[in-house]
């Protein structure tokens, strides 16, 4: 399928993308990737979705196509759905979302019920608790060495698409060569100087400073939700909440299955074959179980 062109709505502060893949005419469906990701590498699954519904493709403010304010909070990744829902003249709509993508839509569903209809969230939940003892380990003036680490963050050029695609295939063992090409070609972008930068602002990572409290909204995402995970993602959060070492990343027993029960209406599925990055690698499975779920729950007319 070709990539269908870039349109672009306003938001505060910042001008949102996205593209539209299939009938105009089907069941509404938005999608939402990521942290330091961009929407087109959620293509291999936009494409199966695309069959069903009228999948918007958004790049999250900070990545992308889309503006780069360099200051970023949850609240601002939340009311852009609502922008965008206003944009398409729709009143409600069924939301897909990975990691922070997926983060935004659990507090965007407890925010405005009334404007999501059902909710696939992979890899949306965060690390295991881990990572609050981890941060209090640290004390307040480690966070706040963080935090400027964060907010000082400033783009670096990119020696060649090589290098990229090393870099994705060294933190994902499960990537094929190929996939890391790929990504590559969509995920990084040629400045007017000829530098090669990774196509988002590094900077977006501050949306989770002091931003503990996701566990919250759970008990009041109302809608129908396939909560979806990956078998190995431990292996992302170690690397990323403990780079020293001495933490392996796993749920403690019985965690996972807690969070799951926090939902109201919801489901849980694991993808054996997946990290963190679910839409990497098992992009089949994690289409086929998306809309199955989203057929199931979401008035289609064939």
């Amino acid at each position: 399928m070709t990539s269908p062109s870039i349109q672009y709505v306003q938001a505060p502060g910042a001008r949102i993308a996205f593209r539209t893949f299939g009938r105009h005419d089907a069941p509404p469906l938005i999608m939402a990737h990521g942290m330091q990701d961009v929407g087109a590498t959620l293509d291999p699954v936009a494409e199966h979705l695309a069959e069903t519904f009228c999948v918007h493709v958004l790049d999250m403010r900070g990545h992308g196509h889309s503006d780069q304010p360099g200051l970023y909070a949850l609240s601002h990744f939340v009311y852009d759905m609502v922008v965008l829902l206003d944009h398409l003249g729709l009143e409600k709509a069924a939301f897909w979302g990975h990691s922070l993508g997926g983060q935004v839509l659990t507090r965007f569903a407890a925010m405005f019920p009334d404007r999501i209809s059902t909710l696939v969230a992979a890899e949306a939940l965060g690390p295991p608790y881990f990572e609050a003892r981890y941060k209090s380990e640290l004390g307040l003036a480690g966070e706040g060495k963080r935090l400027a680490q964060t907010m000082k963050t400033r783009p670096r050029a990119l020696p060649s698409k090589e290098f990229a695609a090393e870099r994705l295939l060294a933190n994902n063992p499960r990537l094929s060569e190929s996939q890391a090409e790929w990504i590559t070609t969509v995920a990084t972008r040629e400045l007017e100087n000829g530098e090669l930068h990774w196509a988002f602002d590094m900077r977006v990572r501050m949306v989770f400073a002091g931003a503990e409290d996701s566990y919250r909204f759970w008990p009041n995402v109302l809608c129908p939700t396939l909560l979806v995970f990956g078998a190995h993602a431990h292996e992302y959060w170690a690397k990323v909440v403990a780079p020293q070492g001495g933490w392996d990343g796993k749920f403690a027993t019985g965690e996972l299955d807690a969070r799951v029960n926090t939902f109201p209406n919801a489901r849980a599925i694991v993808l054996n074959h997946s990290g963190h990055m679910v839409h990497h690698d098992e992009p089949d499975r994690l289409a086929a179980e998306s809309l199955s779920f989203l057929k199931e729950t979401v008035t289609v007319n064939v």
